[in-house]
């Protein structure tokens, strides 16, 4: 008090000098006094995606959390609920397929003007890509050798494709997508049950409606009760200006007879084809002139009679064609 007082009587006195000197302390103690009432605290808050269109998917996210500041009076501040402050990016209008920064917005409805409230920074780089959906197929994906003199059959996938869901830079490179190892080691018994499939490497690729499981049937046979023939793959009604070349110029057919014949009696009848009829006929309506394109084809067997015999399965069932179509002489 007697400080206080000792400025006071400066003031009132007629020097000039002692006058600026006691104002001069004055206004160092008000701003002293004021500052210690003045406080700020910095807390993270997430920030939230408005009007983004299901079309769209974010792949690149700068920060999904941000920094809000509060200034003010401390009092004040220690008895605001920090929570209603939000913060939020508008991506009614997106930016696609590149980094673009979007400014960030605050929402401070319920705290008194007095307070500032502020985010540490004004805005965040998002990327933005559309979102597709796509049907891919599945593949079993067998391990361990069955019981020694057994044979598996061909496996059958039900659903034999499914759903996915994802960026479209992701998503247009995927073909199909694996089961989980099924275990045969042993085995001697026919495989029925549902397999879950391989999660994607990337969390932005997802299955559509949670069809991550399917059904995989393989059966399992005796290997004296099952013929093997060994067959050269043909290739029916091609016309001349389209060749077709393979790696898998032969493949394994098993065979399980329902009346006692020789091989000798059929072999020569049967033959494994890919008949042109069955190719898709869009891939080489676009294909030019001397172009070649990759395709995966199955093969299928002629003048096997289905009475006297079962077809188990053909190894490989599927084969990878070159296709070219040859330009005109």
């Amino acid at each position: 008090m007697k400080f206080f007082k000792k400025i006071n009587e400066m003031i009132h006195k007629k020097d000039s000098y002692q006058k600026l000197i006691s104002l001069f302390l004055a206004f160092c103690i008000w701003y002293y006094v004021n500052d210690l009432s003045v406080g700020e605290f910095k807390f993270r808050v997430p920030l939230e995606v408005t009007n983004l269109s299901s079309e769209y998917i974010i792949t690149e996210f700068e920060d999904k959390f941000i920094t809000i500041i509060f200034k003010g009076d401390k009092e004040e501040i220690n008895l605001l609920n920090k929570k209603i402050v939000t913060s939020s990016i508008d991506l009614k209008k997106p930016v696609l397929n590149e980094p673009a920064k979007y400014p960030i917005q605050i929402s401070r409805s319920e705290i008194p003007e007095n307070i500032d409230v502020y985010a540490e920074k004004e805005s965040v780089f998002l990327k933005i890509e559309k979102k597709i959906i796509k049907e891919v197929k599945v593949n079993p994906v067998f391990q361990g050798q069955i019981e020694t003199g057994y044979l598996t059959g061909s496996a059958d996938v039900n659903p034999e494709k499914v759903k996915i869901s994802g960026p479209e830079s992701l998503i247009e490179n995927i073909e199909s997508i694996d089961t989980l190892p099924i275990i045969l080691t042993n085995r001697t018994v026919n495989v029925n049950e549902k397999f879950k499939l391989k999660s994607f490497d990337d969390t932005l690729v997802t299955f559509m409606k949670d069809n991550d499981f399917v059904e995989i049937t393989l059966p399992i046979y005796e290997s004296k009760s099952v013929t093997k023939l060994d067959l050269p793959v043909k290739f029916k009604n091609w016309p001349k200006n389209i060749t077709a070349v393979s790696e898998n110029i032969s493949i394994q057919v098993y065979l399980k007879m329902k009346s006692a014949k020789s091989n000798q009696d059929f072999e020569e009848n049967i033959s494994a084809i890919i008949d042109y009829f069955s190719i898709d006929k869009r891939i080489l309506t676009s294909l030019a002139e001397n172009e070649t394109v990759t395709v995966t084809y199955p093969v299928s067997l002629s003048g096997i009679d289905l009475e006297s015999f079962t077809v188990l399965s053909l190894v490989p069932a599927n084969i990878k064609l070159t296709i070219k179509k040859e330009g005109s002489k």
